[in-house]
């Protein structure tokens, strides 16, 4: 084989030139190298967050581990076997970038998913059955776990010079590090320092970043137009919804904080009613916990009103308030417009 010269780009495999146009071309391998490595960091820093976000709303024992672990490896080994194909790929390149960006996308969908949902597809106040937790763990995991099978066998063709055991077992390698360095990082660091949406938005920055390089690389601009829209809105959920950011608020005695008890209160019905609108109650939803020591909080408080007790049965039921209460601030005149919406007038 002759060598190539610095910074030149070789095409992707043979018969990548004919009746679907010119020939694609392939970044340098340590990029690709650095986006199987990124793959494992991805995979097994969302495999923790979900098994964590999940262990909390199907009340997990060991049996719902089994069941998360299950459903991983299985949907991870049928994307594996969906990865014959990629000998037929035109563009693996182009694949790639494209299912980088869905893996660096589809946990921060999925961290939102298993707060929001439960209460909408599952009864309120009901105890979440196995049949249900099978079939809701498989639903969840099912994108993001073929991804990352089918991203492996892709990778073994982009990047295994010769097809042999030895050549592929490289690509398994890199995969393994980057699990053994997520893990690491998951288990030290991140988890004492961040929150879940946080911890999963490292490996999407990361991902995204190898997509835009390798799209960029392979003079791809539609595909690197590609790589930003979903980088602008994950940001943009970020700052729409930062729930961990408002829980992490909550005193120790329940409350929100503020300058005087009136304020308190009022900022501790407003938390409450972001946590309800999100379809988190006293008995389902990941903020569960917070939702019962906010309850606490105005039951116990000196400031008793019919707003105070309404409040507090709309979170007994798990039922929101109509209206956007997430702008609003803690000032006196929220009383009135609680009053109006809660029809006490």
């Amino acid at each position: 084989m002759a060598a190539q010269a610095p910074g030149r780009l070789s095409p992707v495999g043979e018969g990548a030139q004919g009746a679907s146009g010119p020939e694609e071309v392939r970044p340098p391998r340590w990029l690709l190298f650095l986006a199987v490595s990124c793959l494992g960091i991805s995979a097994i820093t969302t495999q923790l967050v979900l098994m964590r976000e999940l262990l909390n709303v199907l009340a997990g024992n060991e049996m719902i581990f089994g069941i998360i672990l299950g459903n991983w490896f299985l949907l991870t080994g049928l994307g594996a076997m969906l990865g014959r194909t990629v000998g037929r790929l035109s563009r693996p390149i182009a694949v790639l970038v494209v299912a980088q960006v869905l893996v660096a996308v589809l946990p921060i969908v999925d961290v939102l998913a298993v707060r929001t949902l439960p209460g909408i597809v599952f009864v309120r106040g009901a105890e979440i059955g196995v049949t249900q937790a099978v079939v809701s763990c498989f639903v969840l995991l099912l994108p993001y776990c073929l991804i990352t099978g089918y991203l492996l066998a892709l990778a073994c063709r982009l990047l295994a010079s010769k097809k042999d055991a030895a050549s592929i077992g490289q690509v398994y390698f890199l995969d393994v590090l980057g699990d053994i360095v997520g893990g690491l990082a998951f288990s030290f660091v991140l988890i004492h320092l961040l929150d879940h949406f946080s911890i999963v938005y490292i490996p999407a920055g990361l991902n995204l970043a190898f997509a835009l390089a390798i799209a960029v690389y392979g003079g791809r601009t539609l595909l690197a137009g590609l790589v930003v829209g979903p980088a602008i809105a994950a940001v943009a959920l970020v700052a729409a919804l930062d729930l961990d950011a408002l829980a992490t608020r909550i005193e120790p005695d329940g409350g929100m904080p503020g300058k005087t008890d009136e304020e308190r209160v009022l900022a501790s019905i407003l938390t409450m009613l972001r946590f309800l609108a999100e379809g988190h109650s006293l008995r389902s939803g990941t903020f569960r916990k917070h939702v019962q020591r906010l309850v606490k909080f105005l039951e116990d408080g000196k400031l008793q009103n019919d707003v105070v007790r309404e409040i507090v049965k709309l979170a007994r039921i798990g039922k929101p308030l109509e209206g956007d209460w997430s702008k609003r601030s803690p000032d006196p005149s929220l009383w009135k417009d609680l009053e109006k919406a809660l029809e006490l007038t």
